[in-house]
């Protein structure tokens, strides 16, 4: 957005006032295209482009901006707040678990982090499940949101259940070493990809001139070498 003209409450009255500013406006640009509560907007597709004016009891306003940036702009912001408002992690409900959910509010959203299992609510709390989440000091207690059991007073219902779930994330978004999809495999133009590459045939190169070099000994097969023997003396009697 382009600030064109930005009138001051001493200039707007020697102008004439805001209805005349206005005016002015109006017939400059044609019909308006939106009107809103201290704002007139004017739109040109044609050349990509939008005008506008927006007032108060101090300031008057004349501006213009780009059309495609300015949809590009709320596309970006309405994505980033559709993000921002969806707890990551996976979705879990009361449904699913039935008796053994834990919780005094029907869904949320477990997720492991860095070993630490957390629970997120839909109202942008985090709460601490397992000991490292606990140890962390920066989630919250569980206990205000823990559901009793309904059978043994003063006991709570396990989230156990909530806990697995969440390792099971944790192990699932995990890739094995070298798998299709890794990011240890080596990458092209690693520099020690390269030279371990380059050492490796550097020692094979070596070992194969060594071989070459190495005179060869021809030694007959069938060959039997003369084996000495003890000789034997007959054990001799005391008698």
């Amino acid at each position: 957005m382009q600030l064109l003209f930005i009138y001051q409450q001493d200039r707007i009255a020697q102008l004439g006032g805001l209805a005349v500013l206005n005016e002015r406006a109006e017939k400059r640009f044609g019909t308006r295209t939106t009107e809103r509560e201290n704002a007139v907007i004017w739109s040109f597709p044609e050349i990509d482009r939008r005008v506008g004016v927006t007032w108060n009891d101090d300031s008057w306003t004349l501006w213009v901006e780009c059309l495609s940036v300015s949809k590009q702009l709320r596309r970006i912001k309405a994505q980033h707040t559709v993000r921002k408002s969806t707890p990551p992690g996976l979705h879990v409900t009361h449904e699913q678990y039935g008796d053994k959910w834990p919780f005094t509010i029907p869904e949320g959203f477990v997720e492991s982090i860095d070993k630490a299992i957390v629970f997120h609510t839909k109202d942008g709390k985090t709460y601490a499940l397992n000991g490292i989440a606990i140890g962390k000091n920066r989630y919250l207690d569980i206990e205000p949101i823990w559901r009793p059991h309904p059978v043994y007073e003063g006991m709570k219902i396990s989230v156990g259940p909530i806990i697995d779930a969440g390792i099971r994330t944790r192990t699932n978004g995990q890739k094995t070493a070298y798998s299709e999809n890794s990011e240890q495999r080596p990458k092209r133009g690693d520099t020690r990809t390269s030279q371990s590459v380059s050492r490796k045939k550097l020692v094979a190169k070596l070992a194969e001139k060594r071989s070459r070099n190495r005179p060869e000994v021809s030694c007959p097969q069938h060959v039997r070498l003369p084996v000495s023997r003890r000789p034997t003396t007959p054990p001799q009697s005391d008698t």
